[in-house]
Parts: C-alpha cells; sequence; structure tokens
C-alpha cells in the first residue's frame, strides 16, 4: 500500500497550477519536463494529456505490482473453480397416439324426405281402391264363412235329433245366410235345454256379426266417416272374438275365422292411413328442400306404408309415428308395423346391443378375466395371490392385469376338496360339474358380422384401425377378452369390451337409429363392481 502511494505521488506531487500552464521543477531529475521542451520548460494542453495517460499508466503498474504481491503472499484466498457435476438425461415415455375410429355413415340419413302435401292427395287417390278391395275381401271371408257355419249346425242338430222337416228349413235358411229366420226354426225344435242354448247363442253371435258386416259396407258406400267406421269394425271385431271363445268352449262351434279377421284388420288399417293422409294432404306440410334431422325420423315400432312405385331403400316421412317405404315394385300399397331401418332394408338384430364400458373402466390389455355364468345360479368364493379373499356372483366377472401370474384357490364344495391354479393372460369361466366347481380356459373367438350390411363397418382395436367391409364378416381370435370402439354414426365412440365367442351382429338399433353391436345371446349383466370382497380379506 505505501508503494502505491509513493508513487501517486511521484506522478502528481510536483505539479504547480500556474497561470493556465504547469511548471515542473528543473532541479529534479526525476521530473525532467514533457518530451520536446526540454528540463523544467512549460508545455500546453496536448503535452498535459499525454503526461496524465503516462502517470495513469504508472498507477497501473503500481496496483497490479501490490495484487502480486499479495496473491504471492496470501495464496489461500484464491477463488477456487466451479466444475459441475455430470448429470444423465431422464428416461423419457413415448406417448401412445391414441387413434380414434373412422366415422361409421349415418344409417337412415338421406334416406326419408318429408311427405309433400300433393303426394299425400296421389296417395289418398290410390288408397281409395285399397280400401274398396281390402272391404270387399273382408265380405267376402265372412259369406264363405256362413256357408261353413250353416253346414256345421245343420249337422249338429241332425246328430241332436231333429226332425227333417225342420232341419231342412233351417239348412236352406242357413245357406241364404238368413240367421235369424233360422233361429225362429231352432227355437220350436224338441231339445234339450242345453242343446238348445248352444244352437240359440251360435245364431245369435252369428246374427250380429252379419248385421254389423252390412252396416259396414252401407256406411263405407254412403260416406267414409273414419270415427263412425271405426265404431262399426270395433264391434265386429268384439263379436268375432265372442263367437272365438265359444269355439273354444265348445267344439261344435264354427271353426275361428282368421281369414274375416284378417280382412276387418287389413281394412282398419287402411282406414287409419286414410285419416293420416287426409291430414298431411289438407295441411301446409314441407317440401321437397325441407330438410329432416335425425331426431325427426321415427324410432322404434313404427306404422308403415310400403309403396311398390318406390325402390327399396328410400322412404317419406308422413308424422312422428308413420313413414311410406319403398317396395321395389312388389306387391300391391299396402299398410304394416315394422321399424324404420328394417322398413328401409337397412339390417336390424333382436335382443339389445352389447353394453358399452363405462367412462371410468380401462381393461388392461392382454388381461385375465374370471367369470361366474349366469346359468351357475350360485355364488363362488376364491382367494388371489393367497391374500386377497373374493365373492363371484353368478353373471359377475374381475379382471385382473395380465403382466404377471396369479394364484387362485378355492373350494370346489362337497367333499371334493379345493383347487389352486396359475392363472396367465386369458379367459377363465368358473363352472359346476361332477365334481363340484372348477376353472375352464375359454379363449376368444368373436365374429363381427356385417353380411346384411350396406355400410362398411369401422372401428379400432389395439389402437390400429380396421374396417369390415359391407356384406362382409372379420373374426377376431384372442387369449384374452378385446376392447373395440366405432362411431356410432354421428356421435360418440362407443366402447365394447368382447368377452364371449360368438357372432356379433352389426346393425341399426331402432332405438337410437344408429349402427351397435349385437351379441347373438342375452348380454351378461355387467355390475358395477366387479368383485366383492370376501370377509376373510
Amino acid at each position: 500500500m505505501l508503494s502505491r502511494r509513493l508513487a501517486i505521488r511521484a506522478a502528481i506531487g510536483s505539479l504547480a497550477l500556474g497561470s493556465g500552464a504547469f511548471v515542473f521543477d528543473a532541479g529534479n531529475p526525476a521530473f525532467a519536463g514533457p518530451p520536446g521542451h526540454g528540463g523544467g520548460g512549460g508545455f500546453g494542453a496536448g503535452d498535459w494529456i499525454n503526461f496524465g495517460i503516462g502517470a495513469a499508466n504508472a498507477i497501473n503498474r503500481a496496483q497490479q505490482q501490490e495484487q502480486y504481491q499479495q496473491q504471492q503472499q496470501y495464496p489461500q484466498y484464491q477463488q477456487p473453480q466451479y466444475v459441475p457435476q455430470p448429470v444423465a438425461p431422464q428416461v423419457n415415455v413415448i406417448p401412445e397416439k391414441k387413434v380414434e375410429p373412422v366415422k361409421n355413415a349415418v344409417p337412415l340419413k338421406d334416406k326419408i324426405l318429408p311427405l309433400r302435401k300433393r303426394e299425400a292427395k296421389c296417395y289418398l287417390y290410390g288408397l281409395s281402391d285399397n280400401i274398396g278391395k281390402a272391404r270387399d275381401t273382408a265380405d267376402a271371408a265372412w259369406k264363405d264363412h256362413k256357408k261353413v257355419i250353416g253346414d256345421q249346425i245343420a249337422k249338429s242338430l241332425a246328430k241332436a235329433g231333429a226332425d227333417e222337416a225342420t232341419l231342412k228349413a233351417v239348412t236352406e235358411l242357413l245357406k241364404n245366410g238368413d240367421f235369424e229366420k233360422a233361429r225362429e226354426q231352432v227355437d220350436g225344435l224338441k231339445l234339450s235345454k242345453e242343446a238348445q242354448d248352444v244352437f240359440v247363442n251360435r245364431l245369435d253371435a252369428s246374427q250380429r256379426i252379419d248385421q254389423q258386416m252390412a252396416d259396414l259396407q252401407k256406411r263405407m258406400e254412403d260416406e267414409l266417416v273414419w270415427k263412425e267406421t271405426q265404431k262399426s269394425l270395433e264391434s265386429i271385431a268384439a263379436a268375432i272374438t265372442q263367437l272365438s271363445q265359444q269355439a273354444a268352449v265348445n267344439p261344435r262351434t264354427p271353426p275361428r275365422m282368421d281369414r274375416v279377421v284378417t280382412g276387418i284388420g287389413e281394412l282398419a288399417n287402411l282406414l287409419i292411413i286414410r285419416d293420416i293422409l287426409v291430414e298431411a294432404a289438407n295441411t301446409n306440410g314441407p317440401t321437397r328442400f325441407t330438410p329432416i334431422n335425425g331426431a325427426q325420423i321415427p324410432r322404434g315400432i313404427v306404422r308403415v306404408i310400403y309403396d311398390p312405385d318406390l325402390p327399396v331403400g328410400t322412404g317419406l316421412l308422413v308424422n312422428e309415428t308413420t313413414m311410406i317405404a319403398g317396395s321395389g315394385g312388389r306387391g300391391e300399397l299396402q299398410t304394416g308395423i315394422a321399424s324404420a331401418a328394417e322398413a328401409l332394408g337397412l339390417p336390424v338384430a333382436p335382443g339389445v346391443p352389447v353394453a358399452d364400458l363405462g367412462k371410468d373402466e380401462n381393461p388392461p390389455k392382454g388381461g385375465i378375466l374370471i367369470t361366474n355364468p349366469e346359468d351357475n345360479s350360485g355364488t363362488i368364493k376364491y382367494v388371489l395371490a393367497s391374500a386377497h379373499s373374493y365373492e363371484l356372483k353368478n353373471g359377475y366377472r374381475q379382471l385382473l392385469p395380465g403382466d404377471q401370474k396369479w394364484l387362485i384357490e378355492f373350494d370346489r364344495g362337497g367333499s371334493y376338496g379345493s383347487a389352486r391354479y396359475t392363472l396367465a393372460e386369458g379367459i377363465y369361466d368358473f363352472k359346476v360339474g361332477n365334481k363340484g366347481w372348477d376353472m375352464v380356459s375359454r379363449p376368444l373367438k368373436a365374429v363381427i358380422d356385417n353380411s346384411d350390411g350396406v355400410d362398411d363397418f369401422h372401428y379400432v382395436q389395439d389402437n390400429e384401425r380396421k374396417v369390415v367391409k359391407a356384406g362382409e364378416s372379420l373374426t377376431i381370435e384372442n387369449k384374452s377378452p378385446v376392447v373395440i370402439s366405432f362411431d356410432r354414426g354421428g356421435e360418440a365412440a362407443s366402447r365394447k369390451l368382447l368377452n364371449k365367442s360368438g357372432t356379433y351382429k352389426v346393425a341399426v338399433n331402432i332405438e337410437s337409429n344408429r349402427y351397435d353391436l349385437f351379441a347373438p345371446v342375452e348380454p351378461e349383466k355387467q355390475p358395477k363392481v366387479e368383485a366383492v370382497a370376501g370377509s376373510g380379506d
């Protein structure tokens, strides 16, 4: 520190501030003056700058000298150099890219158009002929049946002991369908009260139907008023039911009037359709460009008018419960009941679809499925990994991850002892046999059947897109259950667990008018809680 101070003083101590100039001490050899000016002479601003730079350099050299001496004297104060330790990168997991199923076709989209007002009038015109034919068919069926009734009553009277004259008169009256006068003749016969009551009741019931059929014909010829005609048809149906009940009690009564019933039913159906079309023709309904959304298409079983002039697969929407479907030239204009999908030639299946998996249900891939089939009609108790006790009711299941083997132990029941198995990936069913409870392995062989389909069926299995072409089938074979997901046709993807071998039908769910998957048998009851822990856990 002292040497630095001396250096600073040596640099600036002899400087004297004169009148605008610095003067050096010429007698001091340490300050010989700036270059070019000789000893002790004055100098200007430029020389002063050069001199100042030299003084500053001298100061810096003094500081560096002092710092070096300190470092040499106190080496323990040197700042240590930091060297970072090497760090290995952590292992990253490559996320699996979720594959979304390809959109399936909306089954009924663009296949149904709204019925226009003028079309309703055209159908009314064509329907009038069908109503006339149905009326004549029902009337002819009744006339034929009257002859059957007359022949049967005449034969029964002969067996009951009626005299020939009366029997001949009654037979002639029955041939002409005059039940009222025939009844008067039967009243005069000397028969047992029981036999006479049977004949009288039979003739009275036949007379009521005959009169009602005549009234129906007259009403339809005069003026077709649906409400009045409906009453007539209901009365005829009630009379036919009464006569059928008598036939069930007494074998001598006339046979069932199937043809008459069919004719009356067809006539009633046509009259209902006529009433609907009259309303459509008298209402300012939609145009051909009026869009039909999915909610408007009838669901479930509806009334269908089959039109041979329309191609199969096309239809007209009359209202929320009635539609017209093309029959492609087959038959005549007729009515019936069906689902909208079935009427349009789309595949339908009996029963209910395979149950959807819940949002929180994520069965492990390649897992282990333990089931207690419903036909076992009992609960099975077992222990897993020698530590966890469970009870599995019939119709229930339990899913286990398949990345390890599981030890299962259970009592066979009775005196058959216990069983002990090691389960790997696969499907295992409890069964009850000749030696009590046991387990059987059941590999999965599921057939996705789209043989009746008109659209390709797309689905995803194991994060891979697959397709079953229209008119074809595809078989899935696997040790363990598989989960497939598919688009219903404009809705969120549906996930199904296929854990049973068999044929799964691709068909339209008539309650939603969307594609779904149907199993050939009643689906298993799937509980929210798959296994119930036992008390020994």
